[in-house]
């Protein structure tokens, strides 16, 4: 197995420094990279938070963890 990734990493290095068209190269750099952990892919996530309490509610709700806290 060994064998096979020293062959796999050798030909990434030459379609990097080869003269294949800019996309192929792009790809073996990204691949190399990937495999390096340099480059990692992300995944955006969106989160939406609503708090339908009111002032109020909330105003009451530090006061009693204060009181929690000792802090009154």
């Amino acid at each position: 197995m060994q064998d096979f990734l020293t062959e796999t990493y050798n030909e990434l290095r030459e379609l990097v420094r080869g003269s294949m068209p800019d996309n192929a190269r792009l790809k073996a750099i990204e691949l190399t990279l990937k495999n390096r952990s340099k480059l990692k892919d992300i995944q955006e996530n969106k989160v939406e938070l609503t708090d339908d309490r009111s002032e109020q509610a909330i105003k009451e709700e530090i006061k009693q963890l204060k009181e929690q806290l000792g802090k009154s």
